[in-house]
Formats: structure tokens, sequence, C-alpha cells
């Protein structure tokens, strides 16, 4: 499950609700609140990580919406007892989405991108000299082309030129 703190226009947090349960959502709940942006009704809702997607997907028409996603599974729980043990048992995949906001995520940190490639390189490169196969093996463990290689086959299915483009610059830049 997915926690997603939905900021709507005063008013339209029933609709919020009402839209998570057909999206089998677990403890909804919708207060009043103040922001800078004035007042607004915000809805804490928790999804299964497969209909976080198409529950945004039907937020669109919403004016004035601020959702933030929560990349972190949660466990909300519900009586009987009994039944929590098949509850925190129900373990799902991340969702599409969740998979594509990480791979543009990863896109934009160099620092530690480039310390790792040249991490990678330096063992690679002793492990040339002394002939050393376990340092090559290491080398290939530490050296950063999986994210790359992962964002660039995730561009390629979306269409996503941009992410496609930043990932091929990643992956020569290893």
């Amino acid at each position: 499950m997915r926690q997603l703190l939905i900021e709507v226009q005063r008013g339209q947090g029933r609709t919020i609700i009402h839209l998570a349960q057909k999206y089998e959502g677990a403890n909804l709940s919708q207060l009043e609140a103040n922001t800078s942006r004035g007042k607004i009704d915000l809805a804490i809702v928790y999804l299964p990580n497969a209909n976080v997607e198409k529950f945004l997907a039907e937020l669109e028409n919403f004016e004035e919406l601020h959702v933030t996603l929560v990349p972190r599974s949660f466990m909300p729980l519900q009586p009987p007892m009994a039944e929590i043990p098949r509850e925190i048992l129900n373990v799902q995949p991340k969702s599409p989405l969740e998979v594509f906001l990480a791979g543009l995520q990863s896109v934009g940190s160099w620092k530690g991108f480039l310390a790792y490639s040249i991490a990678g390189a330096v063992i690679v490169w002793i492990g040339l000299y002394t002939n050393s196969s376990f340092l090559l093996v290491a080398a290939m463990l530490i050296a950063p082309f999986a994210g790359p290689a992962m964002n660039v086959a995730i561009a390629t299915s979306r269409g996503d030129r941009l992410l496609l483009t930043k990932g091929l610059v990643r992956y020569l830049a290893a």
C-alpha cells in the first residue's frame, strides 16, 4: 500500500474519498486545512500499489490539485486482529508509475553516480594489473551501469525522449 496526501479545493475532499474507495483505498481520511494558498481539503489515502497510477489519472480533472506520493510501504490495519497476518503478508510490487518516478529521480544525481564510476574504474584497473578475477567481479558490482540501462528501457517503453537522452548520457559517462 502507498500513502497519498491529496490537497484539493475546500468541498472536494469527499469526492476524493469516494474515488479512493473505488480503487480499494483503505483507512481513508479527510481534513479541513489551511495552506499558504488558502483553505483546502486534505485527503489521506492508502491505495494498493497497482491502483496508484489509475487513481492519479482520474485526479487530473481536479483544479488546484497537489499530491504527495510517499514511496514507502504502509500497512493500514483494520480489525479483526486475526486477519492482520494475512494483510501484512499481502506484499505487492511497485506500481509502474513508482518505477518510472524512481528512474527520474536517479537521473538527477551526478555526484554519487560519478563516485561509483570512478571507484569501479580504479578497482577494475587494479584487478587487471594484478590479474585478480575477483576484483574484476567486484568492479562490475560497483559500476553504476544498471541504473542508466534501466532508465533507457523505461524511457523506450514509455516513449519519453527526455529520460532516454539523460539515460544514454549517463550510460556513456559511466
